[in-house]
């Protein structure tokens, strides 16, 4: 009787840890799944930021070739994915900084009140779930998205975010009580569900129903990779 013979693809995936160990041991290829593996996730989670689309992606690709430069300076591989995701939570704080430093109040413009508004009433267009999300204040929304759609630990995004668990588990339960509210008051309340123990990651997909158009592509990743290689061999 024959051996069975061995398939690859039964393999099981290297983790974050080993592809990490893998690249500081001079295996560059091996950066390569991990820019798969995590892109998707930080580009949702900095259009979540309020971030458009290209600035997302720039920013993103910018992310993944610092984390490639300071590879050796991630203490705990086992958690690369949050080290990278504050790494690009604060390039998108940083990009959000300097927005706010060039935005210039409507009242300091002569004439605005003769400006015709560019706001369409709300009773004319159909609210969705992204507008709920984009109401949120800051600080709730990215706790509120890195618990429902990235799917980290109260104890994780107090991490990232520099927070204490219970600062974190509050944003949370107030970013829910808040699009629960919004979302009742335009009628959606009875077709989504907000519940203090669901994961309410459906939701949280359905809240961020323009990353699938947006999603970055093959050819993003492969720009992100070259990009660090260039600069770590430079």
């Amino acid at each position: 009787m024959s051996a069975p013979r061995f398939d690859p693809s039964a393999a099981p995936e290297p983790t974050d840890a080993q592809l990490v160990a893998r690249v500081l041991d001079g295996d560059e290829a091996a950066y390569a799944p991990l820019v798969r593996r995590h892109l998707d996730v930080l580009y949702r989670h900095a259009r979540g930021m309020g971030l458009d689309h290209d600035t997302s992606l720039d920013l993103v690709q910018d992310a993944f070739v610092r984390a490639y430069e300071r590879l050796a300076d991630c203490r705990d591989s086992e958690h690369f994915r949050a080290w990278l995701f504050r790494i690009c939570r604060n390039l998108c704080l940083d990009e959000l900084r300097n927005v706010r430093r060039l935005c210039v109040p409507m009242s300091s413009v002569e004439g605005a009140d003769e400006l015709e508004s560019t706001h369409v009433a709300a009773n004319d267009v159909m609210l969705t779930l992204n507008t709920a999300l984009e109401r949120l204040p800051h600080a709730l929304r990215e706790a509120f998205l890195l618990k429902h759609d990235a799917g980290y630990t109260y104890e994780e995004v107090a991490e990232i975010t520099e927070a204490s668990p219970s600062a974190v588990k509050m944003r949370v339960h107030r970013a829910r009580e808040a699009l629960r509210a919004f979302l009742t008051a335009q009628g959606f309340g009875g077709a989504i569900e907000l519940n203090e123990e669901s994961d309410n990651r459906a939701v949280a997909n359905r809240l961020m129903n323009e990353a699938p158009r947006n999603t970055p592509t093959s050819g993003a990743q492969a720009h992100a990779l070259r990009t660090a290689e260039s600069r770590r061999m430079s």
